[in-house]
């Protein structure tokens, strides 16, 4: 229990921190971001890849996915299923045409492309939003566990990229025996690589 207020504690202290620095020069840092994930090389060799829809001061997403679509690659976005606790996702080609707020605000594949899910075992890279990063590749994300759950469904291969501003990457956070660690974290100023024991 004590963990889990720690983790409370923490993603409302973290998420004051990172309003702050998006308020400052988010979209400045969320540029950075993206040209670092378009030069990787995985990026270019992949095909299919998710990309979570920014939402108030997460690191920006539109000129990624839109960079992405004009590459030809293949863009699913997700979206949530409130009672079920569980994330889909859909294959999006147009940002402003086939997006609209769903649940919790936050933009989502428009209802008419909900009926073509993907199954997420066929995604090559899984770009991930968070509150807070560890160097090693945990997260603290919002507290819904939508994205936990989510990676758990993904084949082994699939590259998983944590993506924040530079001062949100910490040397350790507090976790759970359930979190599992991304492959790779990107900020404005730096690629980190984890080595997973």
């Amino acid at each position: 229990m004590e963990n889990k207020n720690n983790k409370e504690i923490l993603r409302r202290k973290w998420m004051i921190k990172r309003k702050k620095i998006f308020e400052e020069k988010g979209l400045k840092k969320s540029k950075e971001i993206t040209k670092k994930i378009l030069s990787l090389e995985e990026i270019n060799k992949f095909k299919n890849i998710m990309i979570y829809v920014s939402y108030q001061s997460e690191v920006n997403t539109e000129n990624l996915i839109i960079s992405l679509l004009n590459k030809n690659k293949k863009v699913f976005a997700p979206y949530c299923i409130k009672d079920k606790k569980r994330m889909e996702i859909v294959e999006i080609n147009d940002f402003d045409k086939d997006l609209e707020k769903g649940a919790y605000g936050i933009k989502e594949p428009r209802k008419s492309l909900k009926n073509k899910k993907f199954a997420p075992k066929n995604l090559d890279v899984v770009i991930v939003p968070g509150v807070a990063f560890s160097k090693n590749g945990y997260r603290i994300g919002y507290g819904g566990g939508y994205y936990d759950r989510f990676l758990t469904r993904l084949k082994d291969e699939t590259l998983t990229i944590g993506i924040n501003y530079d001062e949100m990457v910490f040397n350790s956070i507090p976790t759970d025996e359930h979190d599992l660690a991304v492959d790779m974290i990107i900020t404005d100023k730096k690629i980190l690589q984890i080595t997973k024991t």
